[in-house]
């Protein structure tokens, strides 16, 4: 009798002993599918939430040059015509041949920066002849500047890729110049855009003091120009990469690939 009792308390030991183990494991298998199930849930959210700052970055930038071309228009159509008629009736004024030779030398000046800046704002060319023809007039433009000498080519097939990867492409090299322009001390800045059928790919050079965005980013206030850059190329599903060349100089690449 006592032996049958002491076989049944081993029996009832073992049992809540491996019960006990099955209870165990049976709670870290569903922390472990609990932990799995939140991380995916984290990443879902952190996607969702970079799909929403990136659609809100598109928003902006479309409603950036959708000001730029309705300004640019201004511009254009009424600022530039007005000045062009005083232009026309300098002829009529009563006053010296000096005077109206100054007058018009003025009027043709600010005439012409007038188109200028609303090139800038809408580089028509960009969107009837494409983007090496927008380039080339963009650095026959930047040559006025005799401080620093710029060079174009172009290699590949004279294709057009879809318009809103020519307008970040151009808008990206627009920022680029005039931050080498203002900051590199360069003499000798050289574009070169490569088109095939899958993508194009820009390269920008220059002999000045060389940087990447991390010598040059403060974290309190980041650059505005080169988060400007990162979003429109992020934009068009583009990359971006900076090298400091020896020695001296930049090398700045964008590549982009015709995505099916």
């Amino acid at each position: 009798m006592d032996e049958q009792q002491t076989l049944d308390l081993g029996t009832v030991i073992i049992l809540g002993t491996m019960g006990m183990i099955i209870l165990a494991m049976g709670v870290v298998v569903f922390f472990f599918i609990y932990q799995r199930r939140m991380i995916a849930k984290q990443n879902e959210l952190t996607m969702l939430e970079l799909q929403h700052q990136k659609e809100l970055m598109g928003a902006v930038i479309q409603t950036k040059e959708l000001e730029q071309r309705r300004i640019a228009l201004e511009l254009h159509d009424d600022v530039g015509s007005t000045l062009t008629a005083i232009k026309f009736s300098v002829s009529s004024f009563t006053i010296g041949d000096k005077d109206k030779e100054l007058l018009n030398n003025n009027l043709a000046d600010a005439i012409q920066k007038v188109r200028r800046i609303s090139n800038d704002l809408l580089p028509s060319i960009l969107e009837e002849l494409g983007l090496i023809t927008a380039v080339k007039s963009l650095i026959k433009t930047l040559n006025d500047n005799k401080t620093v000498n710029y060079v174009f080519e172009s290699f590949g097939e004279q294709i057009r890729h879809p318009k809103d990867v020519e307008l970040a492409c151009y808008r990206v090299l627009q920022e680029l110049l005039n931050n080498i322009l203002k900051y590199a001390h360069a003499t000798e800045v050289r574009v070169e855009i490569v088109l095939s059928q899958s993508g194009l790919v820009v390269i920008v050079t220059d002999d000045g003091d060389g940087f990447v965005p991390e010598d040059h980013t403060n974290h309190e206030r980041p650059s505005l120009g080169l988060k400007n850059i990162e979003s429109r190329i992020q934009q068009i599903k583009g990359e971006i990469t900076y090298e400091k060349r020896l020695p001296k100089g930049t090398k700045v690449l964008i590549d982009w690939k015709r995505h099916e």
